[in-house]
């Protein structure tokens, strides 16, 4: 697939592109939009996932890997308060809909963000120029 070659480009791309499926949910509601949405969504994020963590393991030392997905980890679970209130604000005064599609054009845009990044696109390559 390539993504040993380039796996800040292709989880970046793939984080971006994770963001369709959550607004076509909201553009075109039916159940099969929906459900092959939401399978497009998982395999967008079993590349991206599957990518970070192959990167992590060729960019940190084996004898800290155990200590960087500890912080890594409790860095994620911290944000989750924060992330439910304000998602829970946002579902309660726009309504589901338009939360959907402020998370979906929202994650288009971090992938664009990421992708633009110099140092994003070379990180976890092989041999990077």
């Amino acid at each position: 697939m390539g993504t040993d070659k380039l796996p800040g480009v292709w989880m970046s791309v793939a984080w971006g592109l994770g963001g369709l499926p959550i607004v076509l949910i909201v553009l075109l509601p039916a159940t099969q939009i929906a459900i092959a949405s939401m399978t497009i969504d998982g395999l967008l994020a079993a590349i991206v996932n599957t990518t970070w963590i192959t990167a992590i393991q060729r960019t940190v030392p084996e004898n800290y890997l155990g200590r960087y997905f500890a912080i890594e980890q409790a860095g994620g679970y911290s944000k989750v308060p924060a992330g439910i209130m304000f998602g829970g604000t946002l579902v309660t005064l726009y309504g589901v809909g338009d939360a959907f599609l402020v998370s979906g054009f929202a994650m288009l845009f971090v992938g664009l963000l990421l992708i633009a990044v110099k140092g994003i696109r070379i990180w976890g390559r092989v041999n990077p120029e």
